[in-house]
């Protein structure tokens, strides 16, 4: 049985997967925030925060009021920054300080505003949405191993990176460069995979990732049952092939 958790533990980071096609939505900056509604989409922060929760409906419009205190706080600054390169700085490591404590493979967003465990794809998640609610421009960018935050500046880009709470903020070309190029060598072992994940994805996509991490999370339970629940889910958002390779596993695992 040894050997189903290891394919469990590494399909996320080595299942080859083909980028497909993907309508991804702008968020666009608006110079002018105060003729926009600033706070986090009710919408979204419905998807993720009910993956995997067992919380109560009041304890989780208490999750979804703080957040909302915390993006008027958040506003605040933006319109005091000299630059949205000086706002983002703050916000990473504001955000980071206050929501994300410890990492857990696995965690999702409800883990990480009950208790500030988090890994790359709920904290990348928490990032999103808060910059969507404050209608600032980004992208999220899937490899194979790893998601962080692309954030169109004057002239260049801005990174974030949910998983370095020390140096998660990157701006410099020759930082990013650096950085850009571990993930390059993260993802260059054709013994794992042949084609590696390098894809622009929405915040559909990000939400179907997070229900695939809840129904790996389940099969190294061996809990088929809601692995298969919460698959449907992710393909539901995510029809890629990563989460097709994963179902015909369970298929197989399940049946024995």
């Amino acid at each position: 049985m040894m050997r189903l958790y290891t394919w469990a533990f590494a399909l996320f980071f080595s299942t080859t997967v083909l980028a497909q096609p993907l309508s991804v939505p702008d968020h666009p900056v608006l110079l002018d925030t105060d003729f926009a509604k600033i706070e986090v989409s009710p919408e979204l922060f419905d998807k993720f925060a009910t993956i995997q929760s067992n919380i109560t409906a009041v304890e989780t419009q208490k999750q979804y009021d703080n957040l909302n205190r915390t993006i008027q706080r958040l506003n605040r600054t933006l319109k005091r920054s000299k630059s949205t390169e000086q706002f983002l700085k703050h916000f990473f490591y504001y955000v980071h300080r206050n929501y994300l404590k410890d990492y857990q493979q696995y965690a999702t967003l409800n883990d990480v505003l009950e208790n500030g465990k988090y890994d790359c794809v709920s904290g990348t998640a928490l990032y999103a949405l808060l910059l969507d609610a404050l209608h600032i421009n980004f992208s999220v960018q899937e490899m194979t191993y790893h998601m962080y935050l692309e954030i169109p500046l004057d002239g260049g880009i801005a990174i974030i990176e949910s998983t370095d709470p020390l140096a998660g903020f990157i701006s410099t070309e020759s930082a990013i460069a650096e950085r850009l190029a571990q993930y390059q060598a993260e993802e260059a072992d054709p013994t794992v995979y042949s084609r590696p994940i390098q894809a622009k994805v929405g915040m559909d996509e990000l939400l179907g990732l997070s229900y695939f991490n809840a129904a790996v999370f389940h099969y190294n339970q061996q809990q088929f049952t809601p692995a298969r629940q919460y698959l449907r889910q992710a393909i539901r958002w995510y029809p890629a092939d990563r989460m097709y390779a994963f179902q015909a596993i369970i298929e197989t695992v399940a049946t024995r």
